[in-house]
Parts: structure tokens; C-alpha cells; sequence
């Protein structure tokens, strides 16, 4: 492939311009005796393009499975395996941001149950090994804003955890999610422990033992605007009608050298939204 695919001059077999220049009309004849898939990608497709209707030499149909058995399931593989690598470029490229983007994706993004790892890509999964891995507790959080009018009281609330690779080798994670429960933010029940809160996960870190922890939140906004909500389906915005509200707890970046050899490691953070205190544990789940 070329750096630019949609130059207009003729090229010869290998993809360079031919002498003198020419322009390249793109049909047979006039134009190249040879199918120049160079010049001519931005008028009638080639083995590189999606094109509305395919040709010969594509063998790719975007949006019709009428034009022949394999031009359709060719051209859908190849997107699927396009968005793939693009959800592996979003989360490094969010994982640069220094507001924790990154923790935001995986916590909100991903549906429980499902890999954040595409087969067959840059952050497929891989399982790491080492004599020492990590765990993640939740020991509290304490709702500050759950994103619910006082009449709405009170709010639905959402809450993920996730322990993964940093997002330049991002290839392995786990994630623990609960509710909806409800919680208040104006009153004592805004404190959540013990059942209310995520449950552990770990996993191994691998070589370099450095990992990334998030825990991010949404108020479920599907049903009404008075009281508990009895529609709230803990999924993030599955019902678009209504759009969950985002509660922002942490993204935080650590190493197997902040937990102590013997004991745990305690952390607190402070958000505009939740106040979270949790523990890191050396583990030999590895």
C-alpha cells in the first residue's frame, strides 16, 4: 500500500508513477492496460476498498449480499476486524489522557460478561505469568452526587471495578460490577460496604508488575422521575430513551512495588461524585 492511494496519475504494476505523467482516467481502455489499483481506488474501488457496489477486483460489497456469495461476508470481516483495532487505539490513546479516560471506557463501555480483548489484534488477550499477582477491594464508598433530582430520590446507582494492563500493553483485565442499588446522596444510606460495593478481582501483571485500577458509576435513569426507579436495568445506557448519568469515581495507575511484601496497601480517593477507599494485596493467583 501507498501513502497516497488516491493520486490521479498512472501507476505501473509496482505502484510507482509512470513517465511522463498521465492522468489516470480510471477506465480500460483509455487509461493503464492493467488494473491499477493505486490510482484508481477513489473512483471504482480495488482490493483495498469498501465500495457501495464492489468490482472485479475488490470483491468487497459494503451494504448487499445480492452481488455474489462472498463479496458481503468479505467486506463485513473487514470491518468488524476496522473496528477491533479501532477500540484498541481509543483505549491507548485515552489512556494518555491524565483524567483517567481510559478507566471511564472499560468500566462504562464494556458489557459485563464481555472481553474488552478482540481476538486477532494489537490488545487480543493474553495471560501473563509471574510469581506475584495482585488484588483489588473496594472497602468503601460514600456517594457525594447520584446525579438524581431531589424528587428523584433516591438515585440508582451503578458501580464498576476494573483491574487491568496498562493501556500500552493493554492485554489483560478483570472486572466486578453491583447494583443498581440505592443510595441517597443527602443521607447516611450514600455510605456503601461490604455487599454494596464491587467485589475483589486479581489477576497477574506480568514482567513489569505495573497495572491500572478504575472504579466508575452510572445512575440509572430508565422509568420515571419520582422515587426508586423500579425500570433501572443496570446496564449502561441500554435504553437510550432516558441517557444514564455518569458518576465519576477513579482511574489510578500502580505498581507491584506499592503493596508492601507482607500486608496491603490502602488508598483513598476524592472525586466530585464518590469518595472510594481501597486495598491493594499481593496474591499468588498467577
Amino acid at each position: 500500500m501507498f501513502k497516497n492511494q488516491c493520486d490521479p496519475y498512472e501507476r505501473d504494476e509496482d505502484g510507482k508513477r509512470t513517465q511522463p505523467l498521465t492522468i489516470n482516467s480510471c477506465t480500460n481502455p483509455p487509461g493503464p492496460q492493467f488494473p491499477d489499483h493505486y490510482s484508481c481506488i477513489a473512483y471504482h474501488g480495488s482490493r483495498f476498498a469498501l465500495t457501495h457496489s464492489g468490482s472485479d477486483d475488490s470483491e468487497l460489497r459494503k451494504d448487499k449480499h445480492a452481488d455474489g456469495p462472498t463479496r458481503f461476508p468479505k467486506a463485513l470481516a473487514l470491518a468488524g476486524l476496522q473496528t477491533a483495532y479501532e477500540w484498541c487505539r481509543l483505549v491507548n490513546r485515552s489512556g494518555g489522557s491524565s483524567r483517567g479516560a481510559d478507566g471511564v471506557l472499560l468500566a462504562l463501555w464494556v458489557r459485563e460478561g464481555a472481553s474488552p480483548h478482540p481476538q486477532n489484534t494489537p490488545c487480543g488477550p493474553v495471560t501473563a505469568t509471574g510469581p506475584v499477582g495482585v488484588r483489588v477491594s473496594i472497602d468503601r464508598v460514600t456517594i457525594v452526587q447520584d446525579k438524581d433530582i431531589q424528587e428523584d430520590e433516591p438515585g440508582e446507582i451503578n458501580l464498576s471495578l476494573v483491574l487491568y494492563d496498562p493501556p500500552s500493553r493493554f492485554n489483560q483485565s478483570e472486572k466486578s460490577k453491583v447494583g443498581p442499588l440505592f443510595a441517597d446522596d443527602g443521607g447516611t444510606s450514600s455510605t456503601l460496604v461490604d455487599a454494596k460495593v464491587p467485589a475483589p478481582v486479581q489477576y497477574c501483571p506480568g514482567a513489569t508488575g505495573r497495572f491500572r485500577v478504575a472504579l466508575h458509576g452510572w445512575d440509572d435513569d430508565e422509568g420515571g422521575d419520582n422515587g426508586a426507579e423500579g425500570a433501572a436495568n443496570g446496564d449502561y445506557n441500554q435504553d437510550n430513551s432516558t441517557p444514564d448519568d455518569v458518576i465519576i469515581g477513579f482511574t489510578a495507575a500502580h505498581s507491584i512495588s506499592d503493596i508492601p511484601l507482607e500486608g496491603s496497601a490502602t488508598f483513598t480517593t476524592v472525586s466530585g461524585d464518590m469518595e472510594v477507599i481501597y486495598r491493594l494485596d499481593r496474591s499468588t493467583a498467577c
